[in-house]
């Protein structure tokens, strides 16, 4: 019944903006207390649940993965085609998809790692590579791989509905349910990421270089203009085909210039990380603050480099340097 989709669409995105809502509100701090207890309790579920697929479906793990690596050298997935469509549309779309996952290369994530009150840069360098690593090898793998081997690959089906289908498989008719909760949570955790980083970007722009209005006054007109949407996303999730492609280019343009800085940049990131190997744990003896009492390198921690997000975190949110 259309009628009944559509209304059960509203009461998700309404129900969505209100928990998100609820969080944003607290601002930064409230975030990361939600996102600190959410994401290992969902990626703990999920992988236990995944790994649950790869085990029941052992008879087919091995040549599950052949496929997947005979499928990437061969025009297999390119059903009526040409050979190279296959390869062009597991690199547009690895690229796309990889890119909203782990964000590696678009320079979001420093807007969270400014606020960290890290002892060292390096430290909190290895945490992000460290996440783009449990998010793509890790979590994605899983996935992939429980697509392949349950044989749901086959059946033509896409994102979610294919994820689902592989569960479903193996854990039966309930599994929808527990794909749909890993998604929202997932979706949720998101959700609060990009409004954090939306609402500093813009009263970066707005409040700092423009000069018009005050931090909490601005910081309180986007989350009001921010959450309407995913009300409105909700409904219409099955036509937002275009805001996924404009999304693919923006996210493409937000790259370039952040790549280009970390090519620059890399002389420096190589020194501050063989600082920190050094100084926090071949002379400490572990991943820990080298202080004077280490009997290691007497010079103080160097605290996380500033960032020009920084000061405004500190103006909306009360965030203190150390």
């Amino acid at each position: 019944d259309p009628g009944s989709i559509f209304n059960l669409r509203l009461a998700a995105g309404i129900l969505m903006v209100i928990f998100t809502a609820l969080v944003i509100i607290g601002g930064i701090k409230r975030i990361a207390e939600v996102s600190f207890y959410l994401i290992p309790f969902m990626s703990a579920w999920y992988i236990i649940f995944g790994l649950g697929i790869w085990i029941a479906s052992g008879a087919n793990f091995g040549r599950g993965i052949y496929t997947i690596i005979s499928s990437a050298f061969t025009g297999t997935a390119a059903v009526g085609g040409f050979a190279g469509a296959s390869v062009y549309m597991a690199i547009r779309y690895g690229f796309a998809r990889g890119l909203f996952s782990n964000e590696a290369g678009l320079g979001s994530a420093p807007l969270a790692y400014a606020y960290a009150e890290s002892d060292h840069p390096g430290r909190q360098g290895f945490y992000g590579a460290f996440e783009v690593f449990w998010d793509t090898i890790v979590i994605c793998t899983i996935t992939g791989v429980a697509d392949v081997v349950t044989g749901a690959w086959e059946t033509g089906l896409t994102s979610t509905a294919l994820a689902a289908e592989a569960f479903r498989r193996v854990y039966g008719l309930w599994s929808p349910i527990f794909v749909s909760v890993a998604l929202c949570l997932f979706a949720y955790t998101t959700l609060l990421t990009w409004e954090f980083y939306g609402e500093n970007t813009f009263l970066y722009f707005i409040v700092e270089k423009c000069k018009i209005g005050s931090y909490r006054t601005a910081s309180w007109f986007y989350r009001i203009v921010w959450l309407p949407p995913i009300i409105a996303a909700a409904v219409a999730a099955a036509y937002l085909g275009p805001i996924w492609d404009f999304a693919d280019t923006m996210n493409g343009l937000m790259a370039i210039p952040n790549l280009i800085a970390v090519v620059i940049l890399a002389p420096i990131a190589v020194k501050l990380a063989k600082d920190f190997y050094t100084r926090h744990i071949i002379e400490v003896g572990g991943a820990k603050p080298a202080t004077a009492t280490d009997g290691g390198n007497k010079e103080p921690p160097v605290l996380c480099v500033n960032h020009p997000m920084r000061d405004v975190l500190e103006k909306v949110f009360g965030a203190k340097k150390k």
